[in-house]
């Protein structure tokens, strides 16, 4: 049985990649088997970092999405004995989810004894709506047997609506039996960690690179150390790998 992680959300730019990348890399640091497939037509995130060895997948046929090179993918998803991760650009939201929905494909996953996980952000700022109605939506699409983990990024600002957490929300009460976690993205300095973690990103470098390399000062790859840490043991709190 493999674990088959599905990074989704229909707004773009709300940190689903950086998601992604972090479960990538906690994989590859606690040395488990992983499959990571990159479907971003647009930005393939994952793709860029060579340490973590994901492999482009092309959903396109000229200018379009063809939803039947999804058949490839998942039939490869189908017979995988290691963990998959997948990460599914904006762009390619609607025709996954249509594909996933038309082909019973989360029970065909079950039924191979394999568990799905949908990963999804919810982010603070003006988005908090956008995400919160996203993560809905794919709760009243998806069977019950789809396990959700929800990541919350506060690097847009307070997730919080008229006061309340996202704990205290309908959208939780309403959803909270599909929930396996919920992963809060610590926050941490922007002028200091925020701008060392996003230099490493930019130069697509894994944590243990950038540690091991040069191209940071020993007070930059102390604060990346911190970085790591903290989000990697909030993963494994998760306990979703």
């Amino acid at each position: 049985m493999a674990i088959i992680h599905i990074s989704l959300q229909a707004k773009g730019g709300v940190g689903k990649s950086f998601l992604a990348l972090m479960l990538s890399m906690f994989y590859r640091h606690i040395e488990r088997p992983v499959k990571i497939f990159d479907t971003d037509p647009a930005n393939a995130t994952l793709f860029g970092f060579s340490a973590l060895n994901a492999e482009k997948f092309e959903i396109m046929k000229k200018d379009d999405i063809d939803k039947r090179l999804f058949d490839r993918l998942f039939s490869q998803i189908l017979s995988a004995t290691d963990d998959v991760i997948i990460d599914v650009g904006a762009n390619a939201f609607i025709p996954l989810c249509s594909y996933i929905i038309s082909n019973n494909l989360i029970t065909m996953l079950t039924q191979e004894g394999h568990q799905v996980i949908i990963h999804t952000s919810i982010v603070g700022g003006q988005n908090l709506k956008h995400t919160v109605n996203g993560f809905d939506a794919l709760c009243s699409q998806f069977p019950e047997s789809t396990g959700f983990v929800i990541w919350l990024n506060p690097f847009w600002g307070e997730i919080e609506f008229e006061g309340k957490s996202f704990e205290k929300l309908k959208v939780y009460e309403k959803h909270k039996s599909r929930i396996r976690s919920i992963i809060k993205i610590p926050e941490w300095d922007a002028s200091l960690h925020g701008r060392d973690l996003a230099a490493m990103l930019e130069k697509q470098k894994t944590f243990d690179e950038a540690l091991a390399s040069e191209d940071f000062s020993i007070f930059e790859r102390q604060r990346l150390n911190i970085i790591k840490n903290e989000m990697f043991q909030t993963i494994e709190t998760a306990q979703i790998v």
